[in-house]
């Protein structure tokens, strides 16, 4: 990556950069800084953590000045149409206090409207359908950078992420295509035009695991968050009738036989601070006397069902445990991928003000129309 891009990611002045290139104390050649190294060691040569009054926040990919509205001024409780990387730069320095969302995962779904990004590392991709889980990251890491500004010093981050396994698949345009996949209704992979490879990787096996959610932690450290949990979101709530054998209405069903049918995902809980505003016993849960306790890292809810314009959404009680556990009445909670809208709609049900975006026209629509629906 240029130093400019390395400077976005890590939060180190360009100046910095350049003076530790001068220097030989990271590797650089050919106008390019070790993308690896960056995200795995640059960090150490900051002098201050982020929150440090004197530390500069890991930088946004800055078209405009910072706090700059696109069209017209900042409006709370309305989804806009938009990359997030555009639309957050509309979004007032520290007016955020929580931003809870699930983001495409790397090579899972081709989405509604879908549409191509420039990214800083000079790529153009639709985000979750990059060639490799390195530029997904290094994607996700650069959206991450461009939140930090408008986070709240006590805010946090809910990044809801499931993972991806290498290998020569197909990306399916909805659950209902994946369900008639396992069901044997096959598409030639060579003709797919949403195609993705497995062979060629300096590491990965064809079959193997990526663990995308946890290189992203350990990328969301190098660029000062704080990676206060890893929550497990289990979607094997079963109830009556309802079994974890294949076919479950519980979850889209995995036809493997050589390891465990997958039915889970993972939420990230990143803060902007040591010292952030959390309160576990906003959840709702007792002990056996009925005292409140903080809730546990485990998470049973079952995924949507059938309905909607969006084909990957998370169960609306998702977002509003996260929302409870971390903001208060009259808060601004932020959705940067806010589909068909569940985010929001439990923020409005909680009394918080909100916002949020998405770069599909259908699923902006769709959200208007439940947000309007839920006056």
């Amino acid at each position: 990556m240029t130093i400019d891009e390395a400077s976005r990611l890590t939060g180190l002045l360009v100046e910095r950069l350049r003076s530790l290139v001068r220097r030989k104390l990271i590797p650089y050649r050919g106008g390019q800084v070790d993308p690896v190294f960056s995200m795995a060691s640059l960090t150490r040569f900051r002098t201050s953590p982020m929150t440090n009054g004197s530390a500069q926040p890991p930088r946004a990919n800055r078209r405009t000045p910072a706090d700059r509205t696109i069209g017209r001024p900042f409006a709370f409780d309305r989804v806009v149409k938009g990359h997030v990387l555009d639309v957050v730069k509309s979004i007032p320095t520290n007016s955020v206090q929580a931003v809870v969302t699930s983001p495409p995962f790397w090579g899972q779904r081709v989405y509604e409207d879908e549409k191509s990004v420039h990214w800083q590392d000079g790529s153009l991709a639709p985000f979750g359908r990059e060639a490799t889980p390195e530029a997904y990251v290094l994607h996700t890491l650069e959206i991450l950078a461009s939140l930090a500004r408008i986070l709240k010093p006590t805010g946090t981050i809910w990044w809801n992420l499931g993972d991806s396994y290498m290998t020569r698949a197909i990306a399916r345009t909805s659950s209902r295509d994946r369900i008639e996949h396992y069901a044997g209704k096959r598409t030639t992979w060579a003709t797919s035009p949403f195609r993705r490879y497995s062979s060629g990787h300096a590491y990965l096996k064809d079959k193997d695991l990526t663990l995308i959610p946890f290189q992203v932690a350990i990328g969301a450290q190098h660029l000062g968050y704080w990676v206060r949990s890893v929550i497990v979101w289990s979607k094997q709530h079963n109830g009556p009738g309802e079994t974890e054998a294949l076919g479950s209405r519980a979850h889209v069903p995995e036809v493997v036989t050589d390891r465990p049918v997958v039915g889970h995902e993972y939420i990230l809980l990143l803060a902007r601070s040591q010292l952030y505003d959390y309160d576990g016993t906003r959840a709702g849960e007792t002990d056996g006397d009925g005292t409140a306790i903080n809730v546990r890292s485990v998470w049973n809810f079952k995924p949507v069902g059938k309905g909607g314009e969006h084909g990957a959404r998370f169960p609306e009680q998702l977002p509003r445990r996260c929302i409870q556990l971390s903001t208060r009445r009259g808060q601004l909670v932020f959705d940067p991928f806010a589909g068909d809208g569940n985010t929001l709609v439990a923020a409005k049900r909680l009394g918080r003000r909100f916002f949020g975006c998405d770069i599909s026209r259908t699923y902006v629509a769709a959200a208007r129309q439940r947000l309007a629906l839920d006056d």
